[in-house]
């Protein structure tokens, strides 16, 4: 297993571009699936992820009218926050994501408001999408035709109610967005992505161990990278471990979200490498109450 963070060509088909979320590189990468027949991009990034995007479709020579999918992993605005300026810029494209998403994407008004209230500066708000026939709500296990490649709609609950993974079966490709945690691509490690209030224990732990019932060659991350080679599967069996020990010292310390900060942040501060360093004490205190208020109650 290897890590990959160079954007450009990842698989016969598959291609990473560095959408500069959180204000620098290699925190938001965005994964681009050219189909025979049409091409899909695998989440959206930030309001401002929208021009590195059509900068690296126009590096790769994506002609804009084969760009029909906008596949987005869940509501959240570093993921979403891309879609509405990125359909001005691609006339065929439409965004689709689980139901939830989609009424977030042409109301915003809620996430915009918490995303400024959790992230201040960092937190970019998305514009709506009015036009209602540039959105599709798909199903749990729907797939997506693009000819020789289809991707299907993985339901990954625990991040948010309204997760989505995307799974390319030739390519043996998983694009985990949130699911996984965040990629510390030196260490080959995982952060899980336990923010509140969506965060809910149980069900991330059950979507984690769903992904491994897929035949995995690479493992794609929103923030950010992948890995690859046959045992790529190995990074999803490390974000359960590393669940479990959070639980394991949050039930030490009582479930106290300040004792658990202290903790991570001297365990694993090295291995969030995601974010702007100003920010990652900041993430980490969101992290460990995330945790603890997603906990199952005690007993259960």
């Amino acid at each position: 297993m290897k890590t990959l963070v160079k954007p450009g060509k990842i698989t016969e088909g598959v291609y990473m571009i560095d959408a500069g979320g959180y204000g620098s590189e290699k925190t938001t990468s965005i994964f681009v699936l050219k189909g025979s027949r049409r091409t899909a991009i695998l989440d959206t990034g930030s309001r401002r992820s929208a021009e590195p995007i059509l900068r690296g479709l126009r590096e790769m020579r994506v002609d804009p009218d084969h760009v029909q999918y906008l596949l987005v992993s869940h509501r959240h605005t570093d993921h979403a926050g891309g879609a509405g300026p990125l359909l001005k810029g691609l006339p065929r494209a439409v965004a689709c994501g689980h139901s939830y998403t989609i009424d977030t994407l042409r109301d915003p008004a809620k996430i915009n408001a918490a995303a400024v209230a959790m992230f201040g500066e960092y937190g970019e708000a998305m514009e709506p999408i009015t036009n209602l026939s540039r959105l599709l709500a798909l199903n749990p296990g729907q797939l997506v035709d693009l000819g020789d490649l289809e991707v299907e709609a993985v339901h990954t609950p625990g991040h948010t109610s309204d997760h989505y993974c995307f799974y390319e079966k030739k390519e043996k490709f998983l694009f985990c967005g949130d699911a996984a945690g965040l990629l510390g691509s030196t260490t080959l490690s995982t952060t899980p992505t336990t923010f509140p209030p969506s965060f809910k224990y149980e069900p991330y732990l059950s979507s984690l161990q769903k992904l491994l019932r897929y035949d995995l060659e690479t493992v794609a991350f929103a923030h950010f990278g992948a890995v690859t080679g046959e045992d790529a599967a190995q990074i999803i069996h490390k974000s359960i471990a590393t669940l479990k020990e959070w639980r394991e010292i949050a039930e030490t310390e009582q479930r106290d979200p300040e004792a658990l900060l202290e903790k991570l942040w001297i365990r694993r501060e090295t291995k969030l490498e995601v974010f702007p360093i100003e920010f990652r004490r900041l993430a980490f205190s969101m992290l460990a109450n995330g945790f603890v208020n997603g906990l199952p109650s005690p007993g259960e």
